[in-house]
């Protein structure tokens, strides 16, 4: 049994604690390391994403070193101001949210749990957003005591 996302309050927002207390937090934590790989990553000297297994780890990922190396060496500064850019971005979308659905849409990835949660046993196949967001936490949330303890 997994604890309740809704509280009766009829806000859609879910059960607040669960919401603040596992969702928001850990969406807020892939929003961040998103983000902030984007940020890194980028460039127009960014080498190519390796190919899968295709050369030991460390040989692929050699390309990625340099660029990284270079990167924070030639760009810090900018680099910092971007980093602080994404974490009031962070803030202002995720940490804003009301509702995990609303900070699943800030996180750019809405739509992949909506499609994860359609395939869930017992969801309906009508099912609305907020049905399938309430489905997919409820899937991924640890059991009810430990929900509370975490709280």
């Amino acid at each position: 049994e997994h604890a309740a996302m809704d509280d009766g309050g009829g806000d859609g927002g879910g059960d607040d604690g669960l919401f603040a207390g596992l969702v928001r937090p850990q969406v807020s934590l892939f929003y961040l390391v998103d983000r902030l790989h984007a940020l890194l990553k980028g460039g127009p000297d960014a080498p190519p994403d390796p190919p899968a297994a295709a050369e030991p780890r460390h040989a692929a990922s050699a390309p990625w070193v340099l660029h990284l190396s270079r990167r924070l060496r030639d760009d810090h500064l900018a680099l910092m101001e971007a980093a602080q850019d994404v974490v009031r971005d962070q803030a202002e979308q995720v940490g804003a949210a009301s509702t995990a659905e609303e900070a699943l849409d800030a996180a750019g990835v809405l739509g992949d749990v909506l499609d994860e949660a359609r395939a869930l046993p017992g969801v309906a196949a009508d099912a609305g957003p907020e049905a399938l967001v309430d489905a997919w936490v409820r899937s991924a949330c640890p059991p009810a005591p430990l929900a509370r303890s975490i709280q």
